[in-house]
């Protein structure tokens, strides 16, 4: 945990001169963090997976499973003139018409879209696919599993959850006061910078009665 947050977490605290209570916390995610955070995903949690379809009954299970590396190319998040690009390598199964199942590889080019949902204090992201490249089967079944794929990740895994405010209020013990502090999480507002993902969240301090 401290060689990930080493990597690509810095914590800066502003403090808002328009109010003594208040405060303005920079949260700082930079690639190295989110490829960190991939690594420990993949080596030990479950392989992430969805249905290609939603297609019962078939001769097949229709899958796609995530691969953190494949033909070259590795599931991660980079950031290019302020955009958040995501690029995911998979491998997957498909239930072909008057065929029989087959597997196949690949990878998506992906763009992540950010949106802060006020009424649950949410960031989310959101994968908006922009290429596909669909690898050892016939090239008329993998335009199929291209849009099916498409539209599976819109379904299935969209929206994606970056932060959550409720989750980020703590407690500051203030020993040589006799008290404690809390430290309310009440807003956020965030900006795609040079290699890193920048998310200002605004505090308010709160005795703890």
């Amino acid at each position: 945990m401290k060689r990930i947050l080493g990597l690509g977490f810095s914590l800066i605290l502003f403090v808002s001169f328009a109010h003594a209570q208040t405060a303005e916390v920079m949260v700082s995610l930079n690639e190295q963090f989110f490829d960190a955070v991939l690594d420990a995903t993949f080596k030990n949690l479950k392989q992430p997976d969805f249905p290609l379809s939603d297609k019962q009954g078939g001769k097949c299970d229709e899958k796609v499973k995530l691969e953190r590396e494949m033909n070259g190319v590795k599931t991660s998040v980079t950031f290019r003139e302020g955009k958040i690009v995501a690029p995911i390598a998979f491998t997957g199964t498909y239930d072909a018409p008057l065929l029989s199942c087959m597997d196949f590889r690949g990878w998506a080019e992906t763009e992540l879209q950010l949106e802060y949902d006020q009424s649950s204090n949410t960031l989310f992201a959101r994968a908006k696919v922009k290429n596909v490249q669909v690898n050892n089967i016939p090239s008329f079944a993998g335009g199929i599993v291209a849009r099916l794929l498409q539209g599976s990740i819109d379904r299935k895994i969209n929206p994606v959850k970056i932060l959550v405010l409720d989750k980020l209020s703590f407690i500051v013990p203030v020993s040589v006061a006799d008290g404690s502090l809390k430290m309310n999480a009440k807003g956020l507002r965030y900006e795609v910078g040079q290699n890193t993902l920048n998310v200002y969240i605004t505090y308010e301090f709160v005795k703890v009665e």
